[in-house]
């Protein structure tokens, strides 16, 4: 394969650097008393407040059809996607370490600790100050590290509102110190609930999830796909009791704030489903959409993600349930249920059976709105084998029709021939050996992708895409190019290559992110960073048309 997928590895490495400055500032804290008091306004009432976000009802105008992978949502994020800076806490941990999620914490149906617990957050690219937070059911609240309580006030009606100082002491590498949020005397029948924390500038009260400066990056894209925010790869989520609750904080977004999101930014949703999951996951997940999403798009359904790549547990377990089931029914041997996997292509067809059956389960529940149901087949850019064997299956078995399969998905990146160990001496090297790849390697794939869309009469989709410099080795040269002019001609040429070969939507991974060993992903670093190469690639693509020069 010529991707090797190290983007969940980012987490531990982040999580590992934080460790001494935790320690380090871990000793600040203030605690003060909640007073019982009939009124909910808050102290510093000249907070200036955000204006309301109203949905976008244009439908996509771009010349070309370019759609954007989202970043996950992790605490030290710098997408500033959140008016509530709490959705994007780590999950609960515990109290003298926040920021490490305890184990045995007990969760109430809402997401919330039944006990004593902390919450740690960053909140980078929101502007320090007096803050504002509120939340229902009991607890005493208080702040250290990164923050320092100012007030709290209990209403007549039980909800706590308050303000605390978001300090602007930064770390050794300039970041702000991550803020500690303590829960103390939480009465397990009446948990909390309902936590919001919103910056400077912004409304506590605001109805608005996003904030407009995240939706206006977001914009000019056609489909957002939400594999990262769904947390897909690795996923341990089976039934429809282990999804994300839609108030409470940690790692990961609800799909009712996926759903919000494409109807108030007016975006096609595409999602990937957990591997694990139950039918009865699947159907509450098709009837939330069914009721809840805009019936002017559409909605990608994809079959979790990269079931092709052992890198990822979903892949691993696919293989291994096969060879588990072959053992148990046939009584074969391990040796001989493994061969025989491999002989009869098991893996894909399984792959293809399942996304048929996902997708059965949403057009029933959107009923006379089926059509906007898009079942995609993803597959290796590398290797058509696994699309093929995929598509011959359901041919074989009689069900195209039946199926209403869409498109077919590849993730045609451009590296370089020796990936991560590539060692470059200047970015003179970088550009020509990623030209010789992109040569020699991305476009007979996507040719051979195209016309084997064609066969089936589907479309050809890119559900990620891009440049793909990683590893150690020169780092900075590669950091570095993907700033350079030359980044920008390399992507825009791909761009037009993809739509003159038949190719379709495609979908860039990815919005916001750092760069790193494992990759220089993001269009952005930071929300806030102004324009980039790459950014400006992707919107002139957008707006100019994928071969204007």
């Amino acid at each position: 394969m010529w991707r090797v997928n190290t983007k969940n590895l980012q987490v531990l490495s982040i999580i590992l650097l934080s460790i001494p400055s935790i320690l380090i500032f871990a000793v600040y804290g203030c605690v003060a008393e909640i007073k019982n008091k009939d009124t909910s306004k808050v102290e510093n009432t000249d907070l200036l407040a955000k204006g309301t976000v109203e949905p976008q009802t244009t439908a996509f105008s771009g010349k070309f059809p370019l759609g954007m992978n989202l970043s996950g949502d992790v605490s030290w994020s710098r997408s500033k996607m959140w008016v509530n800076v709490a959705k994007s806490a780590r999950d609960w941990g515990h109290l003298d370490k926040p920021y490490q999620k305890d184990l045995e914490l007990k969760l109430s149906d809402r997401g919330y600790p039944l006990s004593d617990a902390g919450l740690s957050f960053e909140g980078y690219e929101y502007e320090p100050g007096v803050w504002q937070f509120s939340y229902k059911g009991s607890g005493d609240i208080s702040f250290r590290g990164g923050g320092k309580l100012l007030s709290a006030t209990r209403g007549s009606d039980g909800t706590v509102t308050g303000t605390f100082e978001r300090f602007n002491k930064k770390r050794l590498d300039g970041s702000l110190i991550p803020v500690r949020l303590i829960m103390r005397n939480i009465d397990s029948n009446n948990p909390p609930y309902d936590l919001k924390i919103v910056a400077s500038g912004y409304d506590l009260n605001s109805k608005d999830v996003y904030t407009q400066e995240f939706l206006e990056f977001i914009k000019p894209f056609k489909i957002l796909r939400y594999m990262d925010l769904m947390e897909t790869n690795n996923s341990i989520v089976k039934t429809w009791s282990d999804r994300v609750k839609p108030d409470a904080p940690g790692r990961g977004v609800a799909y009712e704030d996926l759903i919000e999101l494409s109807n108030v930014a007016n975006k096609d949703a595409w999602i990937t489903l957990p591997h694990l999951a139950d039918d009865d996951y699947i159907r509450q997940t098709a009837k939330l959409f069914a009721q809840k999403y805009d019936d002017n798009l559409n909605l990608y359904l994809e079959n979790s993600n990269e079931l092709w790549n052992r890198n990822f547990s979903q892949t691993r377990y696919l293989h291994d349930s096969i060879i588990a089931k072959l053992m148990e029914e046939e009584g074969l041997t391990k040796a001989e249920a493994t061969a025989k996997k491999g002989r009869e292509q098991l893996p894909q067809k399984e792959v293809v059976d399942r996304l048929c059956h996902i997708a059965a389960i949403f057009r029933q529940e959107f009923g006379p709105r089926a059509d906007l149901i898009k079942p995609i087949l993803a597959g290796q850019a590398a290797n058509s084998w696994h699309i093929k064997k995929g598509l011959e299956h359901l041919a074989m078995t009689g069900r195209q029709e039946s199926c209403n399969l869409h498109a077919i998905g590849i993730a045609p990146y451009i590296n370089t021939q020796y990936g991560p160990t590539f060692n470059p001496a200047s970015m003179d090297e970088v550009f020509a050996k990623m030209r010789e790849f992109y040569e020699e390697k991305v476009k007979p794939k996507i040719v051979e992708h195209a016309a084997l869309a064609k066969q089936y009469n589907l479309k050809l989709y890119a559900y990620e895409g891009g440049q793909h410099l990683n590893g150690d080795n020169a780092f900075n040269i590669k950091t570095a190019a993907q700033n350079d002019p030359r980044m920008g001609e390399l992507l825009k040429d791909y761009f037009c290559f993809w739509q003159n070969s038949g190719g379709e939507d495609f979908v860039f991974f990815s919005s916001i992110t750092g760069n790193s060993k494992h990759g220089h992903w993001g269009i952005k670093t930071s929300i806030s960073e102004g324009e980039t190469i790459k950014h400006n690639a992707l919107i002139d693509t957008v707006e100019k048309g994928a071969c204007n020069k």
